[in-house]
């Protein structure tokens, strides 16, 4: 991580809050964007994908 830029660490501390959220209900994809400091959930959603390597709603629709 010496190499690390700023951004990719911030979206990285981001999807980590982000996929907390996620596990602990069913909050909606807009609000956990907003909390996660993204501006729209479209945004959080590519940045998810970008991030995690997975899609939002593949993960929404397996979470228990």
């Amino acid at each position: 991580q010496y190499h690390s830029t700023f951004s990719s660490i911030l979206n990285q501390v981001r999807m980590s809050f982000a996929q907390a959220v996620i596990e602990n209900g069913e909050t909606p994809s807009e609000m956990i964007a907003a909390s996660a400091g993204y501006p729209s959930a479209a945004a959080f959603k590519r940045a998810y994908k970008n991030v995690c390597g997975r899609n939002f709603q593949t993960v929404l629709q397996n979470r228990t």
